[in-house]
């Protein structure tokens, strides 16, 4: 693998491969600061260190609680901060003294509720000691081969998939939904505000990562004009080096920008940018207004009143479409349109997907969703003869 250096010389190892990860404010509470004690016991496989001066001395998960950073000897490669807010600045001193490179800061209440002189303060902090941030306002890392989980039930099996979230929801949620395509992580990243390390950086990190192929983006708002500069440069490099960036960028319309600002404290930019960007730098840019075809039902009932009581029709499409797929000389794509809603139809189309999967046939669930990827296959492959950089062969 491929170290990120990047202009100003950094190198995100520690952040992904940790030697070892401290949890600052580790708790019982499941929302709080034990939720990532919890995501990681049994499956990090370095030292773990928790710290929270109220329970000093106690047990968590089977492992000793300090009172403070400074109690330990040893060295820490990456920080979880799960307190408040306001006790962000104090502790991050702390932080600092201990000289820890990297720090999540799990924490709501900063520039996105208007409390930007506390971000400020954790700025000047972070400089003075070196310290780069991730967030607020996020869960951090997911990297299954370096043991690390922002979500309970994790795939631990690791892909070639990078993705860099603003929201944290959507990052976890978008863990799972890949996995049910056939498509594992390399690495997610959740940054919330992106007070200090933004996309910028981590596009850089992906860019020279040989282990991920393809780049998934959530963007919300970027901080400033040099950023948004910087960041379209470096989506355009990804994608000239066959690293294709999918961009979801939220906030169409007016409607929604209240609900940016209260997440993120930045504002949503012009759409009109937006679909410049994307035409310039070759990324695709889509949205969440996916739609779900329904309600064929009935079928197997069908078929049962036709004499054919005993088929299984999962291992009759799967023949046909793998007899189909192996003479088939042009790409092959599935679609798999939802029944009905249960347990059972679910667990047949899951093993319906991961049979399709195996045979490296894709596979959706609608005829809208399949045309947008095509388009944006299609739309990817223009720009890169654009470039001189698709192959001939």
């Amino acid at each position: 693998m491929l170290s990120s250096n990047n202009t100003d010389g950094l190198n995100l190892e520690k952040l992904f491969f940790p030697r070892s990860i401290g949890f600052i404010g580790a708790s019982h509470n499941p929302s709080g600061g034990g939720f990532f004690v919890r995501c990681l016991k049994n499956r990090y496989r370095g030292p773990i260190y928790l710290f929270n001066p109220r329970l000093s001395g106690k047990q968590l998960y089977g492992y000793e609680i300090k009172s403070s950073i400074l109690e330990i000897s040893e060295s820490i490669d990456y920080v979880i901060l799960a307190v408040p807010a306001r006790l962000c600045p104090k502790i991050l001193e702390e932080i600092g003294q201990k000289e820890v490179p990297f720090v999540t800061i799990f924490a709501s209440g900063f520039r996105e509720v208007g409390n930007e002189d506390l971000e400020k303060e954790l700025l000047h902090i972070a400089k003075n000691y070196n310290i780069r941030i991730i967030g607020p306002n996020c869960i951090g890392v997911y990297n299954p081969k370096g043991s690390r989980y922002f979500a309970f039930e994790q795939s631990r099996k690791s892909g070639n998939f990078g993705g860099i979230f603003q929201s944290g929801g959507i990052a976890q949620n978008l863990a799972q939904l890949g996995v049910s395509y056939g498509l594992y992580i390399s690495k997610f990243i959740s940054i919330g505000n992106a007070l200090d390390l933004s996309p910028v950086e981590f596009l850089e990190y992906f860019l020279h990562d040989d282990q991920t192929k393809i780049i998934g983006l959530y963007i919300e708002n970027l901080r400033f004009i040099e950023q948004g500069r910087n960041f379209m440069k470096i989506v355009q490099n990804c994608n000239l080096n066959r690293k294709p960036v999918i961009l979801w960028r939220v906030g169409y319309g007016e409607a929604t920008k209240k609900a940016i600002i209260s997440h993120t404290g930045g504002l949503a930019g012009n759409n009109a940018i937006w679909k410049a960007v994307g035409k310039q730098t070759g990324c695709c840019i889509v949205n969440n207004s996916n739609e779900l075809a329904e309600r064929f039902g009935g079928f197997q009932e069908i078929l049962e009143e036709m004499g054919f009581k005993d088929t299984d029709l999962n291992k009759e499409f799967i023949r046909y479409i793998s007899k189909a797929k192996s003479v088939c000389t042009k790409p092959m794509f599935c679609v798999m349109l939802k029944i009905n809603e249960g347990f059972e139809e679910y667990k047949s189309r899951y093993k319906f997907k991961l049979k399709l999967l195996n045979r490296k046939i894709p596979i959706y669930e609608n005829l809208n969703l399949t045309a947008q990827v095509l388009d944006k296959l299609n739309t990817y492959r223009e720009f890169l003869q654009k470039h001189g950089k698709y192959p001939n062969n």
